[in-house]
């Protein structure tokens, strides 16, 4: 259920910007984006970001994974700060 999906993706968060953390060069911010849902939904799903971007110092890491019946997708982008 939806709230299960809420905690599953608090905890992924969690655990995503703790080895963030243990990486990320000091003078660099880390925004961490997870998106967890059904594969059912899959034809509902629409996501847009815009960012201001600097090409020569930021940068982004993207990950997307599923089982049977879930897809993730976390994205991570690092900023010069």
């Amino acid at each position: 259920n939806e709230d299960d999906l809420q905690r599953l993706t608090s905890r992924m968060i969690e655990l995503v910007k703790l080895l963030v953390s243990r990486h990320i060069k000091d003078n660099y911010k880390a925004i961490i984006q997870v998106l967890i849902y059904f594969k059912c939904d899959d034809d509902k799903l629409a996501l847009t970001n815009k960012c201001l971007w600097d090409a020569l110092t930021d940068d982004l890491l993207s990950i997307q994974f599923e089982n049977d019946y879930l897809k993730f997708v976390v994205v991570i982008y690092g900023l010069a700060g």
